[in-house]
């Protein structure tokens, strides 16, 4: 047997997208949650989480008129996701939580983003081929890695660190605001290594048609 290093064919969901909303339709900053119980976290650190985020989301609601959605991709982190969101709103921010089950509910939501903070893979995958600007905040390697790939380095935050790092976070946002949400483009290293999938797919399919 033959393994094969192959790259998220979401990097490349972009590409088939025929147009995307424009700027003035930006309406939503997206934040996702996840649930470290599900990583075997302790309930100490899961309520650090959410104090953390708490945080995170009023500094956040102070600098900008933007509504601040809270969404995962996995649906077991929606009940972190609920818990935080019942405490926001009770300080009155403008928050709402989307639910996202289908790739077409994260298009919709996305379409209408223009930042995302992030804590899964493919949040943050779609996220950047989507040319949103973004951060992770990591939980484990395969995290840093994607920020690594990317060559955003600067915007990869430690969750163990995530309280100190809040102020650098807000930061980054208001950066990406000043600026008008500027798109990011998939980097050319990137793109070249869709190539590697599409070897993969038909070599494999050469040899399966040889087998008949």
């Amino acid at each position: 047997d033959r393994l094969f290093l192959a790259v998220d064919p979401c990097f490349f969901v972009n590409r088939s997208k025929t147009e995307f909303s424009n700027k003035s339709q930006k309406e939503f900053v997206a934040i996702n949650v996840m649930n470290l119980r599900l990583d075997f976290a302790s309930k100490e650190t899961q309520a650090n989480l959410i104090e953390a985020y708490e945080t995170l989301i009023e500094q956040f609601d102070q600098v900008t008129k933007k509504k601040i959605v809270l969404y995962s991709t996995v649906y077991e982190d929606y009940h972190v996701i609920r818990k935080l969101a019942k405490r926001l709103l009770q300080k009155k921010i403008n928050i709402e939580v989307k639910e996202v089950y289908l790739i077409r509910d994260l298009d919709e939501l996305y379409q209408k983003t223009c930042y995302v903070v992030a804590m899964r893979m493919h949040a943050l995958i779609l996220a950047y081929s989507y040319g949103i600007p973004h951060c992770g905040i990591a939980w484990q390697k395969k995290v840093e890695s994607f920020f690594e790939i990317t060559h955003q380095q600067e915007k990869c935050f430690d969750v163990r660190d995530l309280k100190k790092n809040i102020h650098e976070i807000v930061l980054s946002f208001v950066k990406e605001q000043e600026a008008d949400f500027p798109a990011i483009k998939v980097k050319k290293e990137i793109l070249d290594l869709e190539k590697v999938d599409l070897n993969i797919v038909s070599e494999i399919r050469g040899e399966n048609d040889e087998t008949l």
